[in-house]
C-alpha cells in the first residue's frame, strides 16, 4: 500500500458526527440511568454482550468464511452515507461493493461489508465492517459504527469499542457479512 492509502485526518470533524455522538451519549445516559423507555431497553439489550478488554488489532483482511447468513442488498442511501465517512478520511477512497447481514443475536443491528478503494490500495485489499441500527434496505442509515480494523482505519465511524452497544469484529455475523463480499 502506498502512503496515499495512509488515513489523513485533516479535515473538520463533521457536524453530523456530533449528532451521532449525542444520539450515543443519550442512549448510554438512558441506559446507565434505568430510564424505563424503551430507547434505554433496547440499548441496555444490544450491550449486554460488549467485551470489556480493548481489542487486539485485528487484520484488515481476515480469513474467508463461507457465509451462513443472508447476504442482502445495501440501500444506496445507507452505502453513500458510509462512502462520505471514508471519504472523509481520504478524498480518493471510495466504496466498491457493500453488502449487509443482519446479525442474528442482536436486534435492530445489521452489519454492512465493503470494499474499500482509493489511491494505493489493490482491489480486494482492504474490507471494513460497519454497524448499522437501520435495516439494509432502509432508506435512512441510522446509527453508523466502526465494527473492524477496516472500518476504523478508513471511516470517520465512530468505534463500537468506544460505545456501550455489544459489538466487536468477532460478533456473530460480522465475518459472515465480510463472507459475502468473497
Amino acid at each position: 500500500m502506498s502512503e496515499n492509502a495512509v488515513p489523513k485526518s485533516n479535515k473538520k470533524f463533521p457536524w453530523w458526527g456530533w449528532v451521532i455522538i449525542g444520539v450515543l451519549a443519550i442512549g448510554a445516559i438512558g441506559a446507565l440511568g434505568g430510564g424505563g423507555s424503551d430507547e434505554a431497553s433496547d440499548t441496555a439489550s444490544v450491550g449486554e454482550e460488549l467485551a470489556t478488554e480493548p481489542q487486539e488489532s485485528e487484520p484488515l483482511i481476515e480469513e474467508q468464511v463461507a457465509p451462513a447468513l443472508e447476504c442482502l442488498a445495501v440501500a444506496d442511501s445507507l452505502r453513500l452515507a458510509i462512502e462520505d465517512g471514508v471519504d472523509d478520511v481520504a478524498s480518493s477512497n471510495s466504496l466498491t461493493r457493500a453488502v449487509a447481514v443482519k446479525a442474528p443475536t442482536l436486534e435492530n443491528v445489521w452489519f454492512v461489508a465493503a470494499e474499500i478503494a482509493g489511491d494505493g490500495i489493490e482491489p480486494g485489499e482492504v474490507l471494513g465492517v460497519w454497524a448499522t441500527n437501520r435495516g439494509a434496505d432502509d432508506s435512512e442509515p441510522g446509527i453508523l459504527l466502526s465494527v473492524d480494523g477496516g472500518a476504523k482505519a478508513f471511516s470517520i465511524f465512530v468505534s463500537t469499542e468506544e460505545t456501550n452497544i455489544d459489538v466487536s469484529p468477532t460478533t456473530t455475523g460480522v465475518a459472515e457479512a465480510r463472507a459475502c463480499l468473497q
